[in-house]
């Protein structure tokens, strides 16, 4: 079924690598994931697998006041590091066995700079899930979006006031979809 199944069960830590070049043009990075997916029971499951993943980002600067940041992540086995964890990472199929569940995710910003004080930021995020519905029910995601508008102010040094106005849709398997819409306000003090 589509519940979750949260597990402490796996014997090695996931592990990462990344590459970051830099330049006046901006910075571009490659980072790779590899990662056990386990799964065991008192009732006698023990199920073990592997999953990966590999993700491009950077910001591209367009003079002074603007740059475009993004990212683009693909990956099998690893839905608790997209979309605020929305699917799970894996799932058990009759044999008890774990068969991973694909992801596809990224997103585009634009950033720009008013003054030295002001700026804001524009911004588009999406993450699709593959998922095997005659494993996982049609009660799970299918697909994330979402739009974002912010805007910060930085009256002092190592202190941020900002505003961000959010639009978000959550869809299943099964067609139905859900509209978020958030107004965040935040003040943030740098150490």
């Amino acid at each position: 079924g589509a519940g979750r199944i949260s597990s402490d069960d796996n014997y090695v830590p996931d592990l990462t690598l990344r590459y970051l070049t830099k330049g006046d043009w901006g910075h571009f990075t490659v980072a790779g994931l590899a990662r056990q997916l386990r799964y065991e029971t008192t009732t006698g499951i023990d199920a073990d697998g592997s999953g990966y993943g590999l993700s491009v980002s950077g910001k591209y600067n367009l003079g002074k006041s603007d740059d475009l940041r993004y990212m683009a992540t693909y990956g099998s086995g690893i839905g608790r590091y997209l979309g605020l964890a929305a699917s799970n990472d894996a799932v058990l199929d009759a044999g008890n066995d774990l068969e991973n569940i694909d992801v596809l995710g990224g997103f585009l910003a634009w950033r720009h700079v008013f003054t030295p004080k002001w700026r804001s930021s524009l911004f588009y995020s999406t993450a699709r899930y593959d998922n095997d519905v005659l494993l996982t029910g049609t009660g799970i995601t299918e697909s994330l979006d979402s739009w974002h508008a912010a805007l910060i102010y930085s009256p002092f040094p190592k202190l941020d006031v900002g505003a961000e106005y959010m639009v978000g849709n959550r869809e299943l398997e099964s067609g139905a979809d859900g509209e978020l819409q958030r107004l965040q306000m935040h003040v943030k003090y740098n150490f």
